[in-house]
């Protein structure tokens, strides 16, 4: 197995550690060592300094090659609670929303407004309905 399986080399700490905190939290993990290296080996030397972590889209699903990407964690934890909403904007057209917080941000809107007309609670905000 070689030095990569050392149990003192961090790569494969890291690795198992991954492992076993995806099995606490219920969630599958699919990766071989090898696919999880492949995955971070390009961020792997400024994992720390930019805090990055693998993430899985939504937070959604098992931890396999297709459903990973790396990312920072503030990014991970808006992502994990971003939800995809559709609207009727005012112009009358649906769109789709991925993350009502940013879409808010950059469309000058009050996101507990918007979440109310999501939930049926407000009829409309700034010309923006069901």
């Amino acid at each position: 197995m070689g030095i990569l399986w050392n149990r003192n080399n961090p790569k494969r700490v890291a690795y198992a550690s991954h492992k076993h905190q995806a099995k606490m939290r219920g969630i599958d993990f699919l990766l071989s060592f090898d696919e999880w290296w492949e995955i971070w080996k390009p961020y792997w030397d400024v994992k720390k300094e930019l805090n990055l972590c693998m993430c899985r889209p939504g937070d959604r699903g098992a931890y396999k090659a297709s459903n990973v990407h790396i990312d920072t964690k503030a990014a991970n934890g808006v992502e994990a609670h971003a939800r995809l909403h559709t609207i009727r904007n005012p112009e009358g057209d649906l769109i789709q929303i991925y993350s009502m917080e940013d879409f808010c941000r950059a469309s000058d809107l009050d996101p507990s407004h918007m979440i109310k007309v999501i939930n049926g609670k407000r009829k409309s905000h700034k010309g923006y309905t069901l």
